[in-house]
């Protein structure tokens, strides 16, 4: 463990107390001697206390926390050794059943803590058994030690997890097993064993990432959880972790630019105060952040020039101020969606994303088509490379369990083997299902997920739907009809058209973001309608207004960056698949913030489709919102008709000039210019031949919401022949 991650005053003190800590010894009751001599000034409570403890347990003075501090002159050890016929070297022994037993002539040796329980020894124990376990120190300790010492053996206050971690982690770093030991002991059974799964090879890269916030102490006594670490672990989201392990040393480390002293000088009052809170997004924020930086009731051990300058950093940051608590606050949102991230494999020993990158199937030397999800029912295509094609897939699988995680708990391991308790809800089959196929489309494959995609999940609802109506144990269905009777339930679910959900700003929009709302799993309210906007569109968009308070999303977002980062690459995040830049008449509505234009036209637009004839430039002022709503989805449906046109010209023109080389060109090109001639917003049909603004009865109504039904929002109930656009773009 390097020096240089804990403050001077560590360091110093813990080579003091090397040098002074000369072992443990066991000595009789009667040579300890304190000041004020026992028994007096002995609170009676808390000495009838202790003896009942000690008549029920027996004394455990040979504990590691139950030994009592003692200073002694250094001649007057070695006396005592000479007199036992013992070594110095075995006062250093860590088995406490070999301790030595020494004998001190009377007010040689000084207790510095521990009176009530010698007390209380004197009380319980047989005459013939009245000695204690001691750790001796030479006399000539300082005072800093001196405190030290007795607040560390006093045990009034039970120091936090995050002490302890970093108590154990500099003494093994200084090889000081003793000292180690002595905290170590302070752990409960069950949070020993949690805190060794990070000595694990498995584990190490973890552990790095925590060591490497030692160097700031303010954040460890309100943010680390020994007893959190064995989820940690068994989530398997290490990259994940880590990113936001350091997200956090990069804030607070680009506070203080980078200067190691100055980073231990970060105290607890420090992070305290200004975690959770968004001073470069929220004038509310700002101001806050600003009263407790500029007084100093924050970085209070720096300077006012120091403090100014911390300010500077602080007030442009971007994002929610991140700690070891929020991060811990934030793992039970990623617990949550892991889970059912888990269901598209089988059991491995790598982590998530090791092992869907393993999954993940792409041309490393070519670009390719990126499926990107615009809404639940709406996608677009966008050029990138192998690498960027797994990056955005990886995280789209991740935000479609943020979505959904509600509806795919884990399923029970063994109804037999539970208790007798109300029914926990069940996972739906419908979200599974659609997670493999997003999986699979993004081009992530295993047999999981072929098994997820190869049962129907409207069947399986129907089935249990009749099952659920006429409970098996009181009733029966002919098995001859019962499929039959499936296929009639299956039949009303194809009745069902695509319904997209109006992103309306104004819910987004919460007056004040409490410090608990601000981290970990969010509540069901904000959950429904912060949803509708976890697409990679909404979450990468660059501009980020300043406004009074910040929303939930806000939240969503800080959350998603610090576990998954920041993508490299925005370049060609609003490109089409021909590389040109999408236009900007209709951009992407960002819900972070309210804004005062917003229309609730421009929140469905996915890929603005050219204006025709047809289609004004603008509508009548004081138009209807359907009306508004129904020209947003004849523009949606006619962007991609213009985009497979676009599509069999290229693959029409490429057969011409294979053909031309072997003499055969009038057929190809004959078919090339009738394809050119036709209408592209008259006669347009789908592929396979119909015309979507067609009704039933046969009259044209072309602005019907369900004619211009995005193609892939069929998906929704399976087809047995998929349309041969749907299928290219799967291929």
């Amino acid at each position: 463990m390097q020096r240089a991650l804990f403050t001077e005053e560590e360091v110093r003190l813990a080579s003091e107390r090397r040098l002074k800590y000369r072992g443990s010894a066991k000595v009789s009751i009667s040579d300890i001697e304190f000041d004020p001599p026992l028994p007096r000034d002995l609170d009676s409570r808390n000495l009838d206390r202790i003896c009942q403890i000690f008549r029920k347990n027996r004394c455990r003075r040979l504990d590691v926390e139950n030994r009592i501090p003692v200073i002694v002159a250094r001649n007057d050890l070695s006396t005592a050794l000479e007199q036992a016929e013992v070594t110095a070297g075995a006062l250093m022994t860590k088995s406490a059943e070999r301790l030595p037993s020494l004998r001190f002539p009377s007010g040689k040796l000084r207790g510095l803590h521990g009176r009530h329980r010698a007390q209380a020894g004197s009380m319980v124990l047989a005459p013939i058994d009245r000695w204690w376990a001691v750790d001796l120190y030479f006399d000539d300790i300082s005072e800093e030690l001196r405190t030290t010492l007795v607040e560390e053996y006093s045990n009034q206050k039970s120091p936090t997890d995050g002490e302890i971690y970093r108590k154990i982690r500099q003494y093994e770093g200084e090889k000081n097993e003793p000292f180690r030991e002595r905290w170590f002991v302070r752990l409960s059974k069950s949070n020993q064993g949690r805190l060794e799964q990070l000595d694990n090879r498995r584990n190490r890269r973890l552990r790095g990432a925590f060591d490497k916030l030692l160097r700031i102490p303010g954040i460890w006594p309100n943010g680390m959880r020994i007893s959190m670490l064995h989820r940690l672990i068994a989530t398997d989201c290490v990259e994940e972790m880590i990113t936001y392990l350091k997200h956090i040393e990069e804030f607070w480390s680009s506070l203080v630019g980078a200067d190691t002293a100055a980073m231990k000088k970060i105290d607890q009052d420090t992070v305290d105060n200004l975690q959770l809170l968004a001073p470069g997004k929220s004038r509310a924020d700002k101001s806050t952040a600003c009263g407790l930086v500029l007084s100093g009731r924050a970085f209070s051990d720096f300077s006012e020039t120091e403090r100014r300058s911390i300010w500077s950093r602080l007030e442009v940051f971007d994002g929610l101020v991140p700690s070891l608590y929020t991060f811990f606050e934030d793992f039970k949102y990623l617990e949550n969606c892991a889970q059912c991230i888990k269901r598209l494999f089988g059991p491995v020993n790598e982590s998530i994303w090791n092992t869907m990158k393993h999954m993940f199937h792409g041309s490393p030397d070519l670009e390719q088509d990126c499926l990107i999800q615009t809404s639940e029912c709406t996608e677009r295509l966008q050029r990138a490379g192998c690498a960027e094609c797994l990056d955005l897939g990886y995280r789209q699988v991740w935000l479609f369990a943020m979505r959904n995680y509600t509806l795919m708990p884990t399923d029970p391991k063994n109804d037999d083997d539970l208790l007798a308790k109300p029914n926990r809800a069940m996972a739906d089959a419908r979200t599974i299902y659609d997670m493999a196929d997003l999986a699979r489309r993004l081009g992530f494959h295993s047999s999981e997920i072929e098994s997820l995609l190869q049962g129907s999940p409207d069947r399986q609802i129907a089935r249990d739907a009749l099952l659920q109506a006429r409970k098996p144990h009181r009733f029966r269905y002919d098995v001859r009809k019962f499929d039959a009777l499936v296929d009639r339930i299956v039949e009303c679910f194809s009745a069902a058209v695509p319904y997209e959900p109006e992103r309306n700003p104004e819910l987004l929009a919460d007056s004040t973001v409490k410090a608990r709302a601000r981290c970990g799993t969010p509540q069901k309210r904000t959950h429904r309608q912060d949803s509708l906007h976890l697409f990679i569109d909404y979450l990468h968009k660059d501009e980020i207004i300043i406004a009074d308070t910040i929303t939930t999303f806000f939240v969503r977002r800080c959350v998603y960056f610090a576990f998954f980062g920041k993508p490299c690459s925005h370049s060609n995040l609003h490109m089409d698949r021909d590389g040109d830049p999408l236009s900007q008449s209709s951009p992407v509505f960002s819900p972070l913030f309210i804004r005062d234009d917003s229309a609730a036209a421009d929140l469905e637009t996915t890929i603005p489709a050219r204006q025709t004839a047809e289609q004004p430039e603008s509508e009548p002022e004081g138009a209807s919102a359907g009306r508004g709503q129904q020209n947003i989805r004849e523009r949606q449906h006619q962007s991609r008709v213009h985009e497979r046109l676009r599509r069999r010209t290229r693959k029409m023109r490429k057969r011409r000039r294979q053909t031309q080389l072997g003499g055969q060109t009038a057929e190809p090109s004959m078919e090339l210019d009738s394809l050119s001639a036709r209408s592209t917003n008259d006669e347009v049909k789908d592929n396979d031949g119909s015309d979507p603004r067609i009704t039933d009865a046969g009259t044209p109504e072309p602005s019907s919401p369900t004619a211009a039904v995005d193609l892939m929002s069929r998906a929704t109930t399976p087809d047995p022949e998929p349309l041969v656009h749907d299928r290219t773009e799967r291929e």
